[in-house]
């Protein structure tokens, strides 16, 4: 195959895969006379299985912000262990290893959606992000991961009743900014307007649980960081949030918010 051949192939090739919009429109899903969740999701997967694909690398990257502050530990173990041993004379003073810097740009929270996002690269404009700040980075992040999940969000959200739809909305918000899933759920057709309210208010309850919760949650992360050397713990933050949580929903239903 000569040169010319190989590069008008290409061209077709690169044509053919721009074209194809991602994340499609809820409706050019067609599935509005499936009544079963599972048989929505199912077809959603059969006609865009990219969407699955996307809901995986989404939810390593949950997995990877709260396995964040464990990588910080380890990389201030292995720096420990490295001084330890220029003190004993078994290795001479140098820069720290390798592996404790990865494990330090790894483990910090802002970037842990940024570094998976670029496995999306391909389905994203071309962003400028050299004098971004690392909150952010994670911020865009997370839209971009959490933005494509409407494929399964919206369905799930539109079939529950008044208790259960505040109780997802708090863990729904919990793995996502809180914005974004009253923008998830604004796409949802038929939407009524008490079930708007019951997903603000879920939001705004769940939004102290983890760190991803709240858009300002990261920025006071890193305002505050210096006193935390270690890192802040997920399991601790979401351990020290719960109850607050569970007295706040308790607030939004005696004052009415759920009728």
């Amino acid at each position: 195959m000569n040169f010319l051949k190989k590069i008008s192939i290409f061209s077709l090739i690169n044509i053919s895969l721009i074209a194809h919009e991602f994340p499609r429109a809820l409706s050019s899903y067609n599935d509005t006379h499936f009544t079963k969740i599972s048989d929505i999701l199912l077809n959603r997967i059969k006609l865009e299985p990219f969407n699955l694909v996307t809901t995986i690398i989404f939810i390593l990257a949950i997995i990877h912000s709260f396995l964040s502050s464990y990588l910080l530990k380890l990389a201030h173990k292995i720096e420990e262990d490295h001084r330890e041993k220029i003190k004993r004379g078994e290795k001479t003073n140098g820069d720290i290893k390798m592996l404790a810097k990865l494990l330090h740009f790894v483990g910090e929270i802002e970037t842990v959606f940024g570094l998976w996002t670029k496995s999306l690269a391909f389905y994203q404009n071309r962003i400028d992000l050299k004098l971004a700040l690392l909150v952010a980075f994670f911020l865009a992040g997370l839209i971009i991961l959490g933005g494509v999940q409407s494929w399964w969000i919206a369905p799930v959200l539109g079939n529950l009743s008044q208790y259960p739809l505040m109780i997802s909305s708090i863990v729904l918000t919990s793995f996502n900014d809180n914005a974004a899933i009253t923008y998830l759920a604004s796409l949802v057709e038929n939407f009524s307007e008490s079930n708007r309210y019951i997903i603000v208010a879920g939001a705004i309850t769940g939004g102290g649980l983890t760190i991803i919760a709240n858009a300002p949650n990261p920025a006071g992360q890193s305002i505050l960081k210096r006193y935390f050397p270690k890192g802040i713990s997920a399991i601790d933050l979401f351990k020290a949030a719960f109850i607050p949580t569970l007295i706040f929903a308790f607030i939004f239903i005696i004052f009415g918010i759920i009728v």
